[in-house]
């Protein structure tokens, strides 16, 4: 998978930049997989793991290697495990993956460098009269990533949303489980569940199983968790930086349950 930003430059023309060049290095790799963009922030994930790009100082900012659980071939009845990303605001990004969900905040810090030598200073340098730390420092804003959530789910992610400050919402697959209570066999279909999970515990304060009809021809042994997306207008006020989060499961929303 290649990414490429495409920018207009003096008369409209065409500026492209490679900012990333996958390589495949092994069976399950199939390019990217999920990206999205907000703001000067780009992140993308593909089988090694997924990457945060600064598009205002045109540098990679972090990368995060591939959750131990977003492999298909840990669950029996999963065929393909689909990564999640979305920016909650333009400085937090959410993640699923498998049986993973991430929170990151990117933060501007401010670090001391060394500036680049004059032509003089080099001089100076290259004959021994002066040394590196003879090179007057300076101060540049960066912005580094902060993991501030890291849990494992009781499901298969297909998708995430920010609900509150305390809680997210996560569209997953589960076990199908029989009248009885007991787990079906692997060649029985998954229950798709949402699940409201909080942020500080990672434990599921609400969960439902959303019921689906299926015809015969499509149900599988194994079932691909992009299947499923988990789209929400209601966190669309939540993202709105302008608007402070509010604990909403102390309002209306549990209503929605009922």
């Amino acid at each position: 998978g290649k990414l490429v930003l495409t920018k207009r430059a003096f008369l409209q023309m065409r500026n492209d930049s490679v900012i990333y060049q996958g390589t495949p290095g092994s069976s399950d790799y199939r390019g990217i997989e999920a990206l999205t963009w907000r703001g000067a922030l780009v992140a993308w994930a593909d089988a090694s793991g997924i990457k945060l790009f600064d598009i205002e100082s045109m540098s990679r900012i972090a990368h995060v290697d591939r959750p131990a659980g977003a492999r298909s071939s840990l669950y029996p009845t999963i065929s393909y495990l689909r990564p999640t990303l979305m920016f909650e605001t333009s400085d937090a990004l959410l993640v699923t993956w498998g049986d993973c969900v991430m929170g990151m905040d990117v933060k501007e810090v401010t670090v001391t460098v060394r500036k680049k030598p004059q032509p003089d200073m080099m001089t100076a340098l290259t004959h021994g009269s002066a040394t590196p730390e003879d090179v007057p420092p300076t101060t540049v804003k960066r912005r580094q990533v902060e993991c501030n959530m890291a849990w494992e789910l009781d499901c298969i992610a297909n998708g995430v949303v920010p609900l509150d400050k305390e809680h997210l919402i996560v569209l997953g697959l589960v076990p199908k489980e029989e009248d009885n209570g007991k787990e079906n066999d692997v060649d029985q279909i998954n229950d798709l569940e949402l699940q409201v999970i909080s942020r500080s515990t990672g434990t599921v304060t609400y969960a439902d199983i959303i019921p689906l009809t299926k015809h015969a021809s499509e149900v599988s042994s194994k079932e691909s968790a992009c299947n499923h997306h988990l789209l929400s207008t209601f966190a669309v006020p939540c993202m709105d930086e302008n608007i402070s989060n509010t604990n909403a499961l102390d309002q209306d929303f549990m209503k929605l349950f009922s």
